[in-house]
């Protein structure tokens, strides 16, 4: 019975059509676009900004596959990871308390920042006992291979860790373990 009632409906519907003058090929163009701007609202679609790299695992079969030129594509519900093709890894001098002469009293300690990209400067011990505190910057781009960033991806599931857990301890133990090849005065620089 719903069905005679819905093929009438939609009979009726299709009438009306045809004395607006609507032709078909305008009804299903609207209607594509209604499922596009709908899909892109609830997940289906997504957009691959340029700079950036993209992975998306599957929602169903949970397999990762990696974006990296901009544009939109099919994220069909699955769930999305971004990573910035390249960054900077900074080291710097963080606000200091002065004595009543200007100098510094107490060095930065290493508090995390709201940044994952910016930490304070790191302290070193050279070879001759004198300690020091180097600021550092370093730029990074990731690998253009798919699988390469796969594995990137599967070691550190999203752009901060690899930053905070990969990048950052490494340029930190190479500073610390280069300054404890010189003494003081080799160091210094004007």
């Amino acid at each position: 019975m719903e069905t005679n009632e819905t093929q009438g409906t939609m009979n009726k519907l299709g009438e009306k059509m045809k004395q607006a003058g609507l032709p078909g090929k305008v009804v299903l163009g609207s209607l594509f676009a209604a499922v596009l701007v709908a899909g892109a609202a609830t997940g289906l679609l997504e957009t691959n900004k340029a700079g950036y790299i993209t992975v998306k695992q599957s929602l169903l079969t949970g397999d990762v596959s990696i974006i990296s030129e901009p544009g939109l594509f099919c994220q069909c519900f699955g769930s999305i990871t971004k990573y910035h093709e390249a960054g900077t890894v900074k080291f710097a001098q963080m606000n200091i308390d002065k004595d009543a002469k200007g100098m510094p009293i107490v060095r930065p300690t290493k508090a995390k920042e709201k940044n994952p990209g910016i930490s304070a400067d790191i302290e070193v011990r050279f070879n001759d006992g004198g300690l020091g505190w180097i600021s550092v910057m370093t730029m990074f781009d990731l690998p253009a291979d798919k699988e390469k960033l796969g594995l990137i991806h599967q070691k550190f599931r999203n752009y901060t860790n690899l930053i905070v857990t990969g990048i950052k301890p490494t340029i930190e133990e190479s500073v610390v373990l280069t300054a404890a090849l010189m003494n003081s005065g080799e160091s210094y620089t004007t």
